[in-house]
This record gives C-alpha cells, sequence and structure tokens, in this order.
C-alpha cells in the first residue's frame, strides 16, 4: 500500500513536472512572437518613413540656403500679402511664414503694419548664387 502511495506521488511530481515545463515554453514562445511582431511593427514604420523622405518634395534642391531681406511697409500691407509676395516654397503655407516673420521681427502676428517701416523677411536661394 505505501508503495502504491509513493508511486502515486512520483507520477503527481511528474504530471506536475510536465505541466509546468509546458507552460514555460508557452511562454516563451509568447515573448518569441511579441519580439518578432515588435521587431516588424519597427522595421514597417521604418519603411514607411524613410518612403515619405524619398517622395518628399523634389523640386526644392538640398542647396538651398536661407537668406534675409529688409522690406519697407506700404500702405495696405499686411503680413498675409507679404506673405504671397516673399515666400519661397520651403514654407508649407502661408501662416508658417508670417509666424516666422512676426517671430523675426518681435511683433503680434496679428498687429497692423505701419507703412514706411521695415521689415525684415526671410527668403531661400541656391547656394551658388551668393
Amino acid at each position: 500500500m505505501e508503495e502504491r502511495a509513493e508511486y502515486n506521488y512520483m507520477e503527481r511530481v511528474a504530471a506536475n513536472r510536465l505541466r509546468r515545463m509546458a507552460r514555460e515554453q508557452k511562454v516563451k514562445q509568447q515573448k518569441r512572437l511579441i519580439v518578432l511582431i515588435l521587431f516588424l511593427l519597427v522595421l514597417i514604420i521604418g519603411l514607411l518613413s524613410m518612403r515619405a523622405f524619398a517622395y518628399a518634395d523634389e523640386s526644392i534642391s538640398a542647396n538651398r540656403v536661407k537668406q534675409y531681406r529688409s522690406i519697407t511697409i506700404y500702405a495696405g500691407d499686411s503680413l498675409s500679402s507679404i506673405s504671397t509676395t516673399y515666400m519661397t516654397p520651403e514654407y508649407s503655407d502661408p501662416s508658417a511664414f508670417v509666424t516666422e516673420v512676426a517671430f523675426i521681427n518681435n511683433m503680434d502676428p496679428e498687429a497692423p503694419l505701419i507703412p514706411g517701416n521695415h521689415l525684415i523677411v526671410p527668403f531661400y536661394t541656391e547656394a551658388q548664387d551668393l
């Protein structure tokens, strides 16, 4: 009888060991799967971002440099009307240009312009044109 009890105990120990090993194996597989998914996600994001940069506006040359010029303000001028005249393709939209001009000149973008005063405006030109 005692022999049978010891045999049942050894069977339970062996069965528990097999279940624990199966659980550990399953956890390892899950970890590998998570690492693989994360790797693929990073790879896909990297490829998509490279593709986005590859198709960036190719009409804008890489050898363009930013310069500044002083302009005179005339009656009826506003920052948005000045942006239509002086904005270059490097700016995404007129509001980006207006914001930069206001920042350069230390002024509020909504402030009225005074005729006769001067503004500093940025523009881009080819490097060899310097």
